[in-house]
């Protein structure tokens, strides 16, 4: 469990600094392309519009993903849990 609340936390912190280093996220939120394109100098090139979307998608998962771990440390585990044996496959018969 100790391994498990570790891997959380570097997910926690590794969506920290995606929020506060990247740049991907506050263009699609706020619908910047244009001020972008701007600063940039030059219109957006395709590889750039197509990286965005690619980075919101990273982040959105990695945002479920945290939200996931969070609940699995902090709800203790059921007998129904992994490794019990009533979530075992039903045994083959023969014949």
């Amino acid at each position: 469990m100790a391994l498990y609340a570790a891997r959380a936390l570097a997910c926690w912190l590794t969506l920290e600094w995606v929020t506060h280093t990247l740049w991907f996220n506050a263009v699609a939120k706020h619908k910047l392309w244009a001020a972008l394109g701007t600063a940039e100098g030059r219109p957006l090139s395709p590889l750039d519009m197509a990286l965005v979307p690619w980075w919101i998608m990273l982040f959105v998962w990695l945002k479920f993903l945290v939200i996931w771990r969070f609940f699995r440390c902090a709800i203790p585990p059921t007998p129904h849990s992994k490794g019990h044996p009533s979530c075992a496959p039903a045994p083959r018969t023969q014949g």
